[in-house]
């Protein structure tokens, strides 16, 4: 019993071990035999019973642990009462895999550093259901292997299950579960060769999974069919913030590497300009495969490809939808990360209304997001709109408009 109540000896290499110490018992003594057999026969059989009913009741006990503190960029209006509507909240399935297709995939479709963590934590929240994403790794306890939305379907979404890796055990949602992909063109160390990217390179990383599998826990990087892709979600974040936000988050990292870089690129104005100024030296000669408007342009403004890269990103983000769904659009609702800050009781009910989940719990706090007005001059912003009206498509240039006076 102690064993099924641990879950790192809940899988089959125990049993192997069992198996081993009985052929080798055997093998010394004939007549302790049948008496082995019977034990483990009899073992086997308590395991099923215990795993039946212990996964509940077990698991539980880490049902109450709490989500990490959100990070600095993300912060705090508190939602009003009315937002909060009393349904029971839904109990732990212990069936929670099916072999049907359901429940469907809601892509989220984020710029990185726009708002996902938020996103997908707040619909968990409210909604006290899973979400779930395509990045294995990230939902995967490092002792297990990633565990497939559809089990038929092993190239993932992949979701946390009972590991409680995110904190709160949730179950799936029966009809439409949020769903994080990062999809192409956003790498932040690459020039214009790795980052301008066509329509269906955009789609193919989209459709791209990676997961934990197989022995020693390797990493497979797979592809899902996009069309299994029901609706999704676009989030769009101020495009000054979010390009701060990501010079945040790879200073961690390569400080993290080189601790001396902290002084080379303090956690500032100075810092992100430094960053920018190393960005557009490293990878100048690439640039000459973009338009000679959009290279002159770009000539002017620091950090000139990430802003390209952004405005790339969400130009295909409205693209691939006939691409995934025969010629016809994908299902899209849009949000402004801002508008959290804004109008969070409408942000909060339109999402969850388009993902069809109640709201069961109160959804988590969002902290008033940063200026970042002294990272960028005026004449900078200038350069930086004419940029981005230049590179933006018909479709786009309505959800930037607001970022851009």
């Amino acid at each position: 019993r102690w064993v099924c109540q641990n879950s790192s000896f809940m899988n089959v290499s125990f049993f192997r071990m069992a198996a081993t110490m009985v052929f080798d018992c055997t093998a010394r003594t004939a007549r302790s035999r049948p008496l082995v057999w019977a034990l483990l026969v009899i073992g086997l059989a308590s395991y099923s019973l215990l795993r039946e009913t212990s996964h509940v009741s077990f698991k539980d006990e880490s049902a109450v642990v709490i989500k990490t503190t959100p990070p600095v960029e993300e912060s705090t209006t508190l939602p009003s009462v009315d937002l909060i509507k009393t349904v029971e909240s839904p109990s732990l399935s212990l069936d929670a895999i099916s072999t049907a297709e359901m429940p469907l995939i809601v892509w989220l479709m984020s710029y990185p550093n726009s708002g996902t963590s938020y996103t997908m934590t707040m619909v968990e929240r409210a909604s006290n259901l899973s979400t779930a994403s395509n990045y294995g790794i990230e939902v995967t306890d490092p002792a297990d292997v990633s565990l497939p939305l559809h089990s038929s379907h092993p190239e993932g979404p992949y979701w946390e299950g009972l590991s409680g890796k995110l904190g709160a055990i949730r179950q799936l949602p029966d009809r439409f579960v949020l769903t994080k992909t990062h999809c192409g063109g956003r790498c932040v160390n690459c020039g214009a060769l790795q980052y301008v990217v066509s329509t269906e390179q955009f789609l193919d990383e989209c459709s791209r999974t990676s997961a934990l599998m197989g022995p020693g826990n390797s990493r497979a990087v797979q592809t899902m069919n996009p069309k299994r892709v029901a609706r999704m979600v676009h989030l769009l974040r101020n495009p000054y913030q979010n390009i701060v936000a990501r010079f945040h988050l790879e200073r961690r990292h390569f400080v993290l590497r080189d601790p001396k870089l902290a002084i080379t690129f303090p956690n500032n104005a100075t810092g992100f300009a430094a960053w920018c100024r190393k960005l557009d030296r490293l990878y100048a000669d690439e640039e000459s495969i973009l338009e000679s408007k959009v290279r002159d342009l770009m000539q002017k403004l620091p950090c000139h490809a990430e802003f390209y890269k952004y405005v790339q990103w969400h130009n295909k983000a409205l693209e691939i939808g006939p691409l995934m769904n025969g010629g016809a659009e994908v299902p899209m609702w849009t949000i402004h990360y801002e508008d959290y800050q804004n109008n969070f009781n409408s942000t909060v009910k339109g999402l969850m209304d388009f993902l069809e989940l109640s709201i069961v719990s109160t959804p988590r706090e969002f902290r008033a997001l940063p200026d970042y007005s002294d990272h960028f001059s005026d004449r900078d912003r200038q350069h930086a709109n004419a940029l981005m009206k230049e590179v933006a498509t018909s479709k786009t240039r309505p959800l930037i408009e607001r970022y851009l006076n």
